[in-house]
């Protein structure tokens, strides 16, 4: 570890204690609170082990214990807005849009993945391919309506019909990115190894919460930023 990080990880375990002492260490949520409240995560959705993991563990370092609250597809916006939530495990930054709230994003991305068109290795992508996506998942719902005259899209309510139909070759491909791709290949959800037909982009995501929790999320970008550089 370099002379940075260790000077970095000493200045944020003063920080901690100093938390600690002030009595900050709290779930309430509250506008003089250190610790985040819950955060929404968008439930059924495969990264969330990806990044859970992760960001828990830099909570912990900074004395804060990680709860999280599942919501379908955009319902954690609006408990975002409506502050039932102190924020949101992760999301694109074309979600900032829709925040009523004024919002801190992690000055790093917690993840990173290529966004593509996936499709059975024996098919090939035309026009009359049908690729299935979910709808509630914002970069899959604006590629598909975007696209609507290059393929046949077809919407479902929720990935667990999607991997049934991809399995029973009812769609020829499907929108994931491809840390999905190889999380539902490792749980055996699919069999049929997909192939990238079309890579759409690379996406990065971030965590964000309410402007209350600027100094926490101050130190949460630092932390990451040093586990990156230390990697």
């Amino acid at each position: 570890m370099t002379r940075l990080s260790t000077t970095l990880s000493g200045i944020l375990r003063i920080k901690r204690v100093v938390c600690l002492i002030a009595g900050c260490l709290t779930t309430t949520g509250t506008a003089s609170a250190y610790c985040p409240g819950p955060v929404a995560i968008v439930e059924d959705l495969a990264l969330n082990a990806v990044v859970l993991p992760l960001v828990k563990d830099l909570y912990r370092q900074l004395g804060c214990e990680l709860t999280t609250a599942p919501y379908p597809g955009r319902r954690g916006v609006v408990a975002f807005n409506a502050h039932d939530v102190s924020g949101e495990l992760f999301r694109l930054r074309m979600i900032e849009g829709s925040y009523e709230v004024e919002f801190v994003r992690s000055g790093q991305p917690v993840l990173e993945a290529q966004e593509a068109i996936w499709i059975h290795g024996s098919r090939t992508l035309n026009a009359n391919s049908k690729i299935g996506y979910v709808i509630g998942r914002w970069w899959q719902e604006n590629h598909a309506h975007a696209n609507v005259a290059q393929h046949r899209y077809v919407k479902y309510s929720n990935s667990g019909d999607l991997w049934l139909d991809y399995e029973r070759h009812l769609v020829d491909g499907f929108l994931a990115n491809n840390i999905l791709v190889e999380t539902v290949l490792e749980e055996g959800k699919i069999s049929d190894k997909p192939v990238l037909a079309h890579l759409i982009r690379t996406s990065q995501m971030y965590h964000y919460l309410g402007i209350e929790f600027t100094p926490f999320m101050s130190d949460f970008s630092d932390l990451l930023k040093d586990q990156a550089l230390t990697q």
